[in-house]
């Protein structure tokens, strides 16, 4: 999964497979690391009814009621961010059953209580299976920026690239290093394009 594609496919699976309670206590990054790629693809890859079967309520109010860390936070922001995504636009409830929706709103008003953290800036690192999502949630440019400077990734180096972008923190000088580090036409091409 760590390495797919489309992990969200396979994550979807895993909680059918074995109890995501049992493995966010026995491998708790691994755990997140599921959970994390559900919420990814709740709406868009995976249906939302799976909320029930993977009792998603639940295992987050436990996320919750533990100490937080900067894994479980980034998880936690995502979380939040989905849900109100879900929330917000007809597409998703559309077709949905009442009892569906009710639980959508219900992990929604739950996720309310979660608060942007610096926490989360410790996933900012090349090393960080959550450093995508950390990129996306943070909004220290400095990190990000840090990030750029010295990855090896050349993947890692455009998202980096395309979130400076996004914040319109971008700089000449930003992109100029990303040019010296990417080695793949591809990816020079699409930095160069930004």
């Amino acid at each position: 999964m760590k390495t797919s594609a489309m992990p969200e496919n396979i994550a979807g699976e895993i909680p059918y497979l074995s109890n995501l309670f049992e493995l966010l206590k026995t491998n708790k990054t691994d755990g997140l690391i599921v959970l994390n790629q559900i919420i990814n693809g709740l709406g868009e890859i995976l249906g939302l009814g799976q909320v029930f079967d993977f009792q998603l309520y639940e295992i987050l109010e436990m996320l919750l009621s533990e100490a937080p860390t900067s894994e479980s936070a980034v998880v936690l922001l995502n979380a939040k961010e989905k849900f109100e995504t879900l929330t917000e636009n007809d597409e998703y409830l559309f077709d949905e059953t009442k009892e569906v929706k009710q639980e959508i709103f219900e992990i929604k008003k739950l996720l309310s209580k979660v608060k942007a953290s610096q926490i989360i800036e410790e996933e900012i690192s090349e090393n960080s299976p959550f450093v995508f999502t950390a990129i996306d949630l943070t909004t220290s440019t400095d990190k990000i920026r840090n990030l750029l400077f010295n990855a090896t990734n050349q993947t890692l180096v455009l998202k980096a690239i395309e979130a400076l972008k996004e914040r319109n923190n971008l700089t000449q000088n930003d992109k100029i290093s990303a040019l010296k580090l990417v080695t793949d036409s591809n990816i020079k091409n699409i930095i160069n394009a930004i």
